[in-house]
């Protein structure tokens, strides 16, 4: 068989709240265990009340925001919809950051 050249690291595990990429949370860590070796291969950070609490404020308020946003401006900020053009944050295409 050969390399098939992709990159098989598995990625860090994070919470994000906000925007913001936090590698610990209050509610502990949960233990990842990858089925085909049954070992543990990924400690997952676990969001407690406080965190959950957050999420749930900020996204309340980002929705608030987006509700009063127009429906022809969404696809542009979205870019999606089809006149849209791919983003491009920091070099790369996808979703905007803001």
């Amino acid at each position: 068989m050969t390399d098939s050249g992709y990159d098989r690291t598995r990625p860090r595990v994070h919470l994000r709240i906000g925007g913001e990429r936090l590698d610990a949370g209050s509610g502990g860590t949960f233990e990842h265990v990858d089925p085909c070796t049954g070992e543990v291969d990924a400690l997952v950070p676990l969001a407690g009340p406080a965190e959950a609490d957050r999420a749930v404020r900020l996204a309340h308020e980002a929705y608030l925001r987006w509700r009063d946003v127009g429906p022809p401006e969404k696809p542009r900020r979205t870019g999606s919809g089809p006149t849209s053009r791919p983003t491009t944050c920091a070099g790369r295409t996808g979703w905007p950051s803001a």
